[in-house]
C-alpha cells in the first residue's frame, strides 16, 4: 500500500461473458487514507471492455487489480450515478486480515451468540412485536472522496423461482442494504446443490465469478460477486461486506455470466449459479472469505400452498421443496420471502381474501419445535401478513443466543380461502353492573360476519373471594390487540432456556379466537414473562430491590386476574371492547 502512487497503470481480471476472465485496463489516480477507521482506499479509472459503456459493473465487486505482477486490491466501491468507470479498490492487505477458517465455536449459532448474548441489547435482533426483520442488518457505510460519497458496489441478488411481486415488495429493504434485486436464471439444481451451469469450470482462481447461495431447490437465492485471491483452500472475494453477519456458513457456487447490461444508474450483470465450490466462512467490512472444498450444512424447507374450494375441501396448488441457509439473521428474512412469494404467485391480486397458516420450526439437539398457527384476513397484504407471522418468531427464536436453538429445518402450510373470513367485535355487556366477591358474571359478545350475519360468545367468571373492591374490568379483544400490550416486556425478558423461550412463543395468541382478559388498575409486576398482580406491601418491598423483576413499578399498570378465550375455526377475529363492572362488599 505505502508503495501506490497516482499514475500507476495495472491490469484488472473478470467475467464478462460465460467463464471467461478477461483483463481490463487501471489507472491509478490516487490514495484515500483513513477513509474510515483502519481503512484506505485507491482511487482508480477503469477501462477496457464493456466499461466504456456500461461504467462499473454490478458484479465487479472483488475483481482483483494487478500492478507489476504483484496483487494491489479488489474492485470494491462506487460513484452513483458517475459518467466514467472510476471506482475504489480495497487494499489486498485489509482483505487479508480477514481469516476465513478463524470461526470460533465452528458454528453459525456460536456467532449469533457472541453478538446477542442472552439478555443483551435487542435493538438488532427480533422481537415479538416488531414490524419486520430486516432491521438486524445494517446499512453499507459510505466513504467520502473530495466531499462525493462512495459506497460499496451494489451486489445483485438473484431470485429464481419467485413471483414478480416479491421483487417489488422487497426492493426497497434490498436498496437500503447495498443489494440489487434481480430475476435470476439459475440453472435447474437439486437440493444437493449440483447445478448444470458450469459443471466443469476448472480450478477457481482470481477474476472467477462465484454466487453465494442463499437458498436453493424450486426457489433460489444467490449473490454474486468476484474472486479476489486464492490461497490453498482459502478464498477471498467481494472487496467489501456482504450483509455484514460476522462468522457464518454460507455455501458458495460457480457463476456463469450471461452477458452485461448497461444501464442509466447501474450496469449489471446477467448470470446464472453452477457447480457447488465450498463455503464462506466470515462475512466483514472489507470482504467475504471461505474455505473451498467445504460443505455448509443447509435447513430443508418446503413450503406448500392449498385453496380451499367451494365445498370446504383442499386443494394442494403447489409445493415447493428447498434447502436454506442455517445463519440466524439470514434465515428468517429466507423464510419471509418464501412465504410471501407462495402466496403471491397464488392469491388473487385484488379481493377479499383469508389465509391460514400452520409452520413448524425444528432445531437440533432434541429441542421441542416451534409451532405457529395463526390466520390473516383481509386482502391482498394477506400474502405479507402471513409471511411475518412466520419470520418474526423465527427470528425471535434463532436470534436468541441458545446454542440447542440451530435450525433443522422448517415445514410452512398455508390454506388461501378467496373469502374475507372474519369476524368484528359489535358488541360487549355483562349480565350485572355490579358484583360481590364469590359471585359469578357473565360476559356476552357479538360478533359479525362480512355479511352481517351474528355469532355470539359468553364466558363466565367468578370473582375470587377476597377480592378487593372497586372497579373491574372486562376486555373482549382479537389477538393482535392483547399480544402488542404483552410485546414490550419481551425485549427485558431473559429466558432461561431454549424450552422456556420456545413455551413463550408457542404461547402466543392466534387470530381465530376472542379473548376476555379481566384486570384491574393495579400495580403489577411481570417476572419470567409471568405476571404478579397487586403483591402485599411487604414483597412489593423486597421486588422493587430485587434485580430479577424485569419492568418496574407502575402506579396505573393494568393487572390481569384472568384471560379466557373462545374460539372461531376459519375465521379470524378482529376488534375490541372494554366493559367496567362495579365489586361490592358482601
Amino acid at each position: 500500500m505505502s508503495e501506490v502512487r497516482a499514475g500507476m497503470m495495472g491490469t484488472g481480471r473478470t467475467v464478462f461473458s460465460g467463464n471467461t476472465i478477461e483483463d481490463f485496463s487501471v489507472e491509478v489516480l490516487g490514495v484515500i487514507e483513513n477513509a474510515s477507521p483502519g481503512q484506505s482506499i485507491i482511487l482508480a479509472k477503469l477501462s477496457g471492455g464493456p466499461l466504456a459503456d456500461s461504467g462499473v459493473i454490478q458484479g465487479m465487486s472483488g475483481s482483483p487489480v494487478y500492478v507489476n505482477g504483484r496483487l494491489m486490491g479488489a474492485v470494491a466501491l462506487g460513484f452513483p450515478m458517475a459518467k466514467q468507470a472510476i471506482c475504489g479498490i480495497r487494499p489486498i492487505e485489509e482483505m487479508l486480515a480477514v481469516n476465513p477458517l478463524d470461526v470460533p465455536g465452528g458454528s453459525v449459532r456460536a456467532a449469533a451468540t457472541r453478538r446477542f448474548p442472552k439478555g443483551g441489547a435487542t435493538s438488532s435482533r427480533v422481537l415479538p412485536g416488531d414490524a419486520g426483520v430486516d432491521h438486524v442488518f445494517s446499512r453499507p457505510e459510505p466513504l467520502f472522496a473530495g466531499g462525493v460519497a462512495m459506497e460499496p458496489i451494489r451486489t445483485p441478488l438473484q431470485l429464481s423461482g419467485f413471483s414478480s411481486g416479491t421483487l417489488g415488495q422487497f426492493a426497497s429493504m434490498a436498496e437500503r442494504l447495498g443489494l440489487t434485486l434481480s430475476q435470476g436464471f439459475s440453472a435447474a439444481q437439486g437440493l444437493s446443490g449440483t447445478g448444470a451451469a458450469n459443471a466443469s469450470g476448472g480450478p477457481v482462481e482470481p477474476g472467477s465469478m462465484i454466487s453465494v447461495q442463499l437458498m436453493r431447490g424450486q426457489m433460489q437465492i444467490a449473490a454474486d460477486g468476484t474472486v479476489t485471491h486464492v490461497d490453498g483452500e482459502r478464498i477471498y472475494a467481494f472487496g467489501h461486506r456482504f450483509l455484514a453477519i460476522g462468522s457464518t456458513e454460507l455455501p458458495f457456487a460457480r457463476s456463469e455470466v450471461i452477458t452485461v447490461l448497461p444501464n442509466l444508474t447501474t450496469s449489471f450483470k446477467i448470470t446464472r449459479t453452477g457447480s457447488p465450490l465450498g463455503v464462506i466462512r466470515q462475512d466483514r467490512s472489507v470482504a467475504i472469505a471461505g474455505q473451498l472444498g467445504a460443505t455448509a450444512t443447509m435447513a430443508p424447507l418446503r413450503v406448500a400452498i392449498s385453496r380451499e374450494d367451494d365445498t370446504g375441501r383442499r386443494v394442494l396448488e403447489r409445493d415447493y421443496q428447498m434447502e436454506m441457509v442455517r445463519d440466524p439473521f439470514l434465515a428468517p428474512l429466507l423464510l419471509q420471502m418464501a412465504v410471501f412469494s407462495a402466496v403471491d404467485a397464488t392469491e388473487r391480486s385484488v379481493g377479499a381474501a383469508t389465509l391460514s397458516v400452520d409452520a413448524t420450526l425444528r432445531f437440533q439437539n432434541g429441542v421441542p419445535p416451534l409451532r405457529i398457527r395463526n390466520m390473516h384476513a383481509g386482502g391482498a397484504l394477506v400474502g405479507l401478513l402471513g409471511a411475518l407471522g412466520v419470520s418474526i418468531p423465527a427470528g425471535y427464536a434463532l436470534q436468541s443466543g441458545f446454542s440447542e436453538l440451530t435450525l433443522a429445518g422448517a415445514e410452512v402450510l398455508l390454506t388461501l380461502h378467496e373469502q374475507r373470513q372474519e369476524l368484528r367485535l359489535e358488541q360487549v355487556w355483562s349480565s350485572t353492573k355490579e358484583a360481590s366477591p364469590g359471585q359469578e358474571v357473565e360476559i356476552h359478545a357479538v360478533l359479525l360476519d362480512a355479511n352481517g350475519a351474528e355469532q355470539r360468545r359468553s364466558f363466565r367468571y367468578r370473582i375470587p373471594r377476597g377480592a378487593p373492591t372497586g372497579p373491574l374490568y372486562f376486555s373482549a379483544a382479537d389477538a393482535t390487540t392483547l399480544n402488542l400490550l404483552d410485546f414490550p416486556r419481551f425485549s427485558s425478558l431473559t429466558p432461561r432456556s431454549p424450552e422456556q423461550l420456545l413455551a413463550l412463543i408457542n404461547g402466543l395468541r392466534t387470530n381465530n379466537r376472542l379473548y376476555l382478559r379481566v384486570w384491574r388498575q393495579e400495580p403489577t409486576y411481570s417476572i419470567q414473562g409471568a405476571d404478579l398482580p397487586a403483591p402485599p406491601p411487604s414483597a412489593a418491598l423486597i421486588l422493587d430491590r430485587s434485580t430479577d423483576v424485569k419492568g418496574g413499578r407502575s402506579a396505573l399498570q393494568n393487572a390481569a386476574m384472568a384471560e379466557l378465550s373462545a374460539e372461531f375455526g376459519d375465521h379470524a377475529v378482529s376488534g375490541a371492547k372494554t366493559i367496567k363492572l362495579e365489586v361490592k362488599a358482601n
